[in-house]
């Protein structure tokens, strides 16, 4: 007996159920190398990259200048415990999150300040090119927006960069400020 399959000749000279076994492994070995070819000339999986949200919030606050020392780390800790709600609400969501909060970075910005190197219209600079990079932005607006802030929201919107301004206090949940702001995106 001949079988021909899939450009392969098979001569079987064997009883009857001895072909079927043979033919059904047959069958079940190119089945198998097929799927094996599929998998190997299939691309693999894209994971969605996160979702980049850059999170305003004020350093020196509205004092802008006359801010101290004490004001200003009382609202970088301010933001810093903000952007961990944030960050547990945005565990509960279907879509992927990367937050950049400046007051997690901030050491280096405000001792380069101290210490002359930068002065604040170069940090705002810097964290201009970074809200550029972003998907959208979320500005803390505790009780009102800083100079920083309203430069932050200036590039925001000159860069088509969608984005929400929230007052902390007064939201009912960070899910829904998240949703707000991913279908702005």
């Amino acid at each position: 007996m001949r079988i021909w399959i899939k450009n392969d000749l098979y001569i079987v000279d064997r009883a009857v159920g001895d072909y079927i076994i043979s033919l059904e492994d047959t069958v079940n070995q190119l089945i198998s190398d097929e799927i094996h070819q599929m998998r190997a000339d299939k691309p693999p999986i894209q994971k969605r990259k996160p979702i980049k949200i850059y999170v305003s919030h004020p350093i020196r606050g509205t004092g802008g200048d006359l801010a101290t020392e004490g004001e200003i780390n009382h609202n970088i800790e301010k933001a810093k415990k903000t952007a961990k709600d944030i960050r547990e609400a945005a565990r509960n969501q279907k879509v992927d999150f990367e937050f950049y909060v400046p007051a997690e970075q901030d050491e280096f910005p405000q001792l380069a300040m101290k210490l002359g190197l930068l002065d604040v219209e170069d940090v705002l600079c810097i964290d201009g090119n970074i809200i550029k990079t972003c998907d959208g932005v979320l500005f803390l607006d505790y009780d009102g927006l800083s100079s920083g802030m309203e430069f932050e929201k200036q590039i925001a919107t000159e860069n088509a960069i969608p984005w929400v301004d929230v007052v902390p206090d007064s939201i009912l949940s960070w899910e829904s400020v998240l949703h707000m702001l991913v279908n702005l995106i």
